[in-house]
């Protein structure tokens, strides 16, 4: 509960700037002794990461998950992300696996994928951030089966020199 990430400088991660939260929202299968057992993760409630630098990084720069209810990521400096080339591990700050955030006033900057994903996300306003030079598009969003009913709004951002659509 109540998880503060602010006034950090990250740079040169092998792997994510920050990775807050679990990924497996709705579960994670594994094998114990012969037998198949989902392992369900922590759900994070109050998140808020603000005020830092993350540079260099190798896989995304900023990653949340489980984080359903009162989440917010604002007011930081993404630059050069993804790196490492790894599939699926090169965004400027991805926002999943139940995770509800509004994302606002961020300057997230060359990457080779999506500057913003929100992929399984609960509801949320994206709104202010600056979005430059990303290979794939400025912001992407898709409706998984995580939550049900509910819907983004993106508002104010700027969004220059995508690779593909400003927002998808």
């Amino acid at each position: 509960f109540n998880t503060h990430l602010h006034h950090n400088y990250i740079h040169h991660t092998g792997g994510e700037g920050f990775y807050v939260g679990s990924s497996f929202y709705l579960g994670h299968d594994k094998t114990c002794d012969g037998q198949t057992v989902t392992l369900m993760p922590h759900v994070m409630e109050g998140v808020w990461i603000h005020h830092n630098i993350i540079h260099d990084t190798g896989w995304d720069g900023l990653q949340v998950g489980a984080a359903p209810v009162d989440c917010a990521v604002y007011a930081n400096l993404i630059d050069t992300v993804g790196l490492e080339g790894v599939q699926y591990q090169t965004q400027g700050i991805q926002i999943g696996g139940g995770a509800a955030c509004d994302v606002y006033g961020n300057v997230v900057m060359h990457g080779p994928a999506v500057g913003i994903i929100l992929i399984g996300a609960g509801e949320g306003a994206i709104y202010n951030n600056l979005l430059v030079d990303f290979g794939g598009d400025g912001i992407f969003a898709d409706d998984r089966d995580v939550f049900s009913g509910h819907s983004y709004a993106f508002l104010h951002n700027t969004v220059v020199s995508p690779g593909r659509d400003g927002i998808r």
